[in-house]
């Protein structure tokens, strides 16, 4: 029976719901379903995989919950949209964790509503408020754009952590303000490799290309390695600038570290091949790419219209009609 929490976690983590339902089954003949590890697993899993109404069957039908069995029922309804259901969970808890409370401030700032999201932020008794609520509070605020009431509670928080700086960075980008963001940045004492993707990543948002390359630069000279997140940035920097030499050698470095060739990299490398005019190394990757989404066919298309290869365009737009 233990093992089977492990497994429906893995499933809930791949979204592989077809596994985890036959894994319901088997438990169900087991007996095992009345385990509230196994329980609060399965509802887990289905909450995870869109499946809400399963998840709240299972939680309907367990003889025993815990406060983890609660908590995973709250932030499936949150993860599925389903705040009214959360919030009546929610009042109907007999004990309240700091995570519950944390899933509601998150939940209502996803949803846009920060006025009730603040007012849970509130009712948060003072020996349970942690600086992951605080952080939290901050970042649905920068995710609503809302700066002022962001760096109101940012400048009061009685400690931080590397997130909420990335936040108010992130935040402060978002909205165009450089100034500010840089600001923010520069007060950090110590920095992560968040808080530099969140840097970098702004200034290529909002095309200050040559400031990302440098900043890239000074990152590698603290002695921080990038990923995936880091090279996504860079390489859009190069490609607007167009720097094919530059981009090349990260695509070489991409390689030599094995940075995950995911599809965000990989999109990443078509574009900036294609808008440096390097069309058979763009044409290469992108043929390469086991599943070739819009981003990939609409960077390439472009990329061999702008630089006077139309028939080519086309014929590639005919082909990404035909496989859609």
């Amino acid at each position: 029976m233990g093992v089977v929490p492990l497994v429906l976690k893995a499933c809930a983590s791949l979204s592989m719901l077809s596994l985890g339902k036959a894994l319901h089954a088997e438990s169900v003949k087991s007996g095992f379903d009345c385990n509230v590890m196994v329980g609060t697993a399965l509802l887990d899993m289905y909450g995870k995989c869109g499946e809400i109404r399963s998840a709240r069957k299972v939680f309907d039908y367990m003889p025993e919950r815990n406060v983890i069995t609660w908590n995973a029922m709250i932030g499936g309804c949150i993860k599925n949209g389903d705040i009214k259901t959360a919030f009546l969970l929610f009042e109907n808890m007999s004990e309240k964790t700091i995570v519950t409370w944390n899933e509601m401030i998150d939940g209502y700032a996803r949803n846009g509503d920060m006025v009730m999201a603040r007012s849970f932020f509130d009712r948060v008794p003072d020996e349970l408020r942690n600086v992951v609520t605080w952080s939290v509070m901050v970042d649905g605020y920068t995710s609503n754009e809302d700066m002022d009431a962001a760096r109101e509670l940012f400048e009061i928080m009685p400690t931080r952590n590397f997130y909420v700086w990335s936040s108010m960075v992130s935040g402060y980008f978002k909205k165009g303000d450089v100034k500010s963001a840089e600001a923010i940045f520069d007060r950090m004492s110590m920095k992560n490799l968040v808080n530099w993707n969140s840097l970098i990543c702004g200034y290529t948002q909002n095309g200050l290309c040559k400031e990302a390359l440098v900043a890239f630069t000074k990152m590698q000279d603290e002695g921080l390695e990038p990923d995936e997140v880091t090279v996504v940035s860079v390489l859009s920097a190069c490609a607007q600038l167009a720097l094919l030499d530059v981009g090349k050698d990260i695509h070489e470095m991409i390689i030599r570290k094995g940075i995950e060739l995911n599809h965000y990299v990989l999109n990443g490398l078509v574009d900036m091949y294609a808008k440096c005019g390097d069309l058979s190394n763009a044409r290469l990757i992108f043929e390469g790419m086991l599943v070739k989404n819009d981003a990939a066919w609409n960077s390439l298309i472009s990329g061999f219209a702008n630089h006077g290869h139309c028939v080519e365009a086309i014929n590639f737009l005919r082909e990404w009609r035909v496989q859609e």
